[in-house]
């Protein structure tokens, strides 16, 4: 009787261990943004989960988001008269693609750190009463920026990446776009750049924090 007990108490365990992890996997959230050779947003471009029904179109900022995809899920990226890509899910769930009438690739992957706000349906400024600031002010973002910088290794050409992003109200970056590139490998360490920088101080409206767009140019020389 007991050892009945012990076994039916590995099975259920075993069981909820695994209900669990299976639950984790189910919940996974992919986002990130499409773009076109222009590195302009595309709107309304399909994102088909592989061998489903599931599938979402891009908002006029390029920007999807699906929600309970297994890991190693393939998921395939279409738009008028481009080439489709296919894209397996594997490790973080943030991707960037660039879609093209010929060669369609992943522009900055899963490895970018980015900060999609929680929140998706709380409003976002684009004027305030108080902007957002960098802390110590603009002279003080420059120099975040001049020390932290890392220009790609054997590049010619330089040039300005213009990227738009979120100052939550706790002072973070998030929801990142890339409005203009100069390239990949420029674009992908400017991303970088800004998804990495510390707490600013929020904006505010009515004495009170609030989320705020803000687009800001990366000088590379």
């Amino acid at each position: 009787m007991l050892l009945f007990r012990i076994v039916c108490f590995l099975i259920f365990s075993f069981l909820a261990v695994f209900a669990k992890a299976e639950l984790t996997i189910e919940n996974r959230v992919v986002e990130g943004y499409v773009y076109n050779d222009n590195s302009t947003p595309i709107y309304r471009a399909t994102i088909k989960v592989k061998g489903s029904e599931t599938s979402v179109q891009t908002n006029k900022n390029g920007y999807f988001k699906l929600e309970n995809i297994p890991e190693g899920v393939a998921l395939i990226f279409s738009y008028l008269n481009f080439k489709p890509l296919e894209v397996t899910i594997s490790g973080s769930s943030v991707i960037q693609v660039r879609l093209s009438s010929s060669v369609s690739s992943i522009i900055s992957g899963a490895k970018i750190p980015f900060n999609e706000p929680q929140e998706y349906g709380e409003e976002i400024f684009t004027t305030v009463e108080q902007n957002p600031e960098f802390v110590g002010g603009v002279s003080k973002m420059y120099q975040y920026l001049a020390s932290n910088i890392r220009t790609p290794a054997n590049s010619k050409n330089g040039g300005k990446v213009f990227l738009k992003f979120v100052v939550e109200k706790d002072g973070s970056i998030g929801k990142i776009e890339l409005l203009k590139g100069i390239g990949n490998e420029f674009d992908e360490e400017a991303i970088r750049l800004i998804s990495e920088m510390p707490k600013w101080n929020a904006g505010k409206q009515n004495g009170r924090p609030v989320r705020v767009y803000y687009t800001l140019p990366i000088l590379f020389e």
